[in-house]
């Protein structure tokens, strides 16, 4: 036996000695199959040199040795020295990011900004008066800034959304035209503002619209039309209305007992 180990190498014999036992245990048929993965793991257990100068013929056959194991182990062979990519991504796919895919994240970034200015650019505060008691009292209101003026008398006559404030513009009360001419804005308002209630609602009423009116700088008076038509008095009492309308006569007017 120690002849036999002197002419045949170390690693041999115990291939033949683990080869035998499985003959006995197994039959010819697993043999087949346990040489494969011997040679396999013998191979996976030589060390893999890193390609240099001084290792340059040890290297080539170790790497040998890998691309062989690698190889009967159904895997793709690596050389030594080089890293493998995903198979999944692509070799370009490691660590980068398509730039197709930048551009158009980009892109989708920069129409959300636009929308988002656009959006706040489309609108417009406003206010709109109403009356609490002999007082008048402002509401805030998000209108369409292609035409703030028209928007603004509209949320008037919708009426007030806090529930402690009130309107004295008659119910059903539409807007049929706005037009600005300098400094004045005819406004013109359905036949149901005839319908007011009482004399004292009255100057409140002109208030409203006055002072909704005239928030905005450019306009300075109003000349209040109703169907259409001047409007020279109001109420059952006919109480006379001055043309055109502005701050100082619907102060005169409530103040007026």
């Amino acid at each position: 036996m120690k002849r036999l180990s002197r002419r045949i190498p170390l690693q041999v014999l115990a291939r033949l000695i683990i080869l035998a036992a499985m003959l006995v245990a197994c039959g010819p048929r697993a043999i087949g199959q346990m040489v494969t993965n011997t040679n396999t793991s013998v191979a996976l257990l030589q060390p893999v040199a890193t390609a240099g100068p001084a290792t340059a013929a040890g290297s080539s056959s170790n790497a040998g040795d890998v691309e062989q194991a690698s190889s009967a182990a159904g895997r793709t062979p690596v050389k030594a020295g080089t890293v493998a990519a995903p198979a999944s991504l692509g070799a370009g796919a490691v660590g980068s990011t398509s730039p197709a895919l930048t551009t158009a994240r980009a892109t989708s970034a920069s129409s959300r900004a636009a929308a988002t200015t656009a959006a706040v650019a489309s609108t417009v505060t406003v206010y709109a008066y109403f009356t609490q008691g002999n007082q008048l009292v402002k509401e805030q209101r998000e209108v369409s800034s292609t035409a703030p003026l028209r928007e603004s008398i509209n949320s008037l006559l919708a009426g007030p959304k806090d529930s402690g404030h009130f309107t004295q513009v008659p119910k059903g009360t539409r807007l049929l035209d706005v037009n600005l001419a300098g400094p004045n804005v005819l406004i013109d308002l359905s036949s149901q503002a005839e319908n007011i209630q009482g004399s004292p609602a009255i100057p409140l009423f002109l208030a409203q619209v006055v002072s909704t009116a005239t928030q905005f700088p450019a306009v300075r008076q109003v000349t209040l039309r109703i169907a259409g038509q001047p409007v020279t008095s109001l109420g059952g009492e006919g109480m006379a209305i001055p043309e055109p309308l502005d701050q100082s006569a619907v102060q005169k007017m409530l103040q007026t007992p």
